[in-house]
């Protein structure tokens, strides 16, 4: 296989954003970027890529050590006078890290099997929260901004999942996504702590107030059930994103 070996030295002098941002990309990655870059520029287009800067006031040289083996990024080497391959690199690199600022997220889609998981352990854990609110002053209207707040964290937590990572990552953020912590905060922000009682005996001659009604989910199913929960707190315009990426999903299968 035919293949262009490339050896630079950023200096930190003249390279510093370059070598800023090869520190910043995931391990072992700064080659495979570089060459979707070449690619892309000699396609006369613009790689998508990070552009996340790791800054220190500690940079140092960076020696690179770069493989081209696509016949266009091959091409497009040949044209590069001798002695000003790491000049024309580095003034590629910075028009592609710029122009891929402006460009619109990647788009992804949403672990379904994930966010039924996720779904349903925030729903059986907000239920059993609900439970600690017995006797408190007000609860019925503390617990629906309890229940709006949570709903819309939990919202926003599934969409950051996904936020400035690949699919794969988004999916790995959302298996581990942490329900507990978000509605304990919400519930904290909304009701404070909460001392349970020592002995429930005690309130043995206290009338009870009538619970509310809970919501029959038995003629809904599962993605029915994870829409209502989603839309609960989130624009319609969201909504409809994720909505039209869980049946893209479904499509697929």
């Amino acid at each position: 296989m035919e293949e262009r070996i490339l050896f630079i030295k950023l200096d930190p002098k003249t390279e510093a954003d370059i070598i800023c941002w090869m520190n910043s990309l995931p391990h072992r990655t700064v080659n495979k970027t570089v060459n979707e870059i070449v690619v892309a520029e000699s396609r006369g287009l613009i790689a998508r890529i990070p552009n996340e800067f790791s800054f220190t006031n500690q940079v140092e040289p960076l020696r690179c050590r770069l493989i081209f083996r696509s016949r266009v990024a091959l091409n497009l080497l040949t044209k590069i006078p001798k002695g000003e391959y790491k000049s024309t690199l580095v003034a590629i690199i910075r028009r592609h890290i710029e122009k891929s600022k402006g460009m619109p997220p990647t788009a992804y889609k949403i672990h379904k099997r994930y966010l039924c998981t996720v779904t349903n352990q925030f729903v059986n854990m907000i239920n059993a929260k609900k439970q600690e609110t017995k006797g408190v002053p007000n609860r019925y209207d503390r617990l629906s901004k309890f229940f709006e707040l949570a709903f819309t964290n939990f919202s926003n937590a599934v969409l950051e999942c996904y936020e400035f990572v690949d699919t794969l990552h988004g999916n790995y953020n959302l298996y581990h996504l942490n329900c507990e912590d978000i509605i304990n905060k919400a519930f904290v922000q909304v009701f404070g702590e909460i001392a349970k009682p020592e002995n429930e005996s005690m309130n043995e001659n206290s009338v009870a107030a009538p619970e509310e009604p809970e919501p029959n989910f038995a003629d809904e199913n599962q993605e029915d059930r994870i829409y209502k929960i989603l839309k609960y707190g989130l624009p319609d315009e969201e909504f409809e994103k994720i909505k039209e990426k869980l049946k893209e999903s479904k499509n697929n299968e």
